[in-house]
C-alpha cells in the first residue's frame, strides 16, 4: 500500500507544471471595507482575530489596495491571505 501511495505522489509531482508566471491583482472593482470574495485569510499563533479589507489608496493601481488592519503585535503571530482562484475577478 505504501509503494502505491508513493507512486501516486511521485506521479502527481511530476505532472505539475514547472514554470510559474506573475499576475497583478488590482482591487479597483472590489467592495471597500471587505475581503474580496475570491480571497481567504488565515492566522498562525494566537492573538486577536485578523482583518483584511480593501482600502482607498491613491498610490495603488485603480486607487484601492488590500490591507491588513489589525494592530495586534502578539509574538509568533503570522497573518496571511491568498486567492482561491486563478482569476480572482478583481482585475
Amino acid at each position: 500500500m505504501k509503494s502505491f501511495a508513493m507512486t501516486i505522489l511521485v506521479g502527481a509531482a511530476l505532472s505539475m507544471p514547472l514554470s510559474a508566471s506573475a499576475e497583478t491583482v488590482t482591487f479597483g472593482n472590489g467592495q471597500p471595507d471587505a475581503l474580496p470574495k475570491a480571497f481567504v485569510s488565515a492566522m498562525t499563533g494566537s492573538g486577536e482575530p485578523h482583518r483584511w479589507d480593501i482600502v482607498e489608496d491613491a498610490t495603488a493601481a485603480d486607487g484601492r489596495a488590500l490591507a491588513q488592519l489589525n494592530k495586534d503585535k502578539t509574538e509568533g503571530r503570522f497573518l496571511l491571505t491568498t486567492t482561491l482562484l486563478a482569476d480572482s475577478g478583481e482585475t
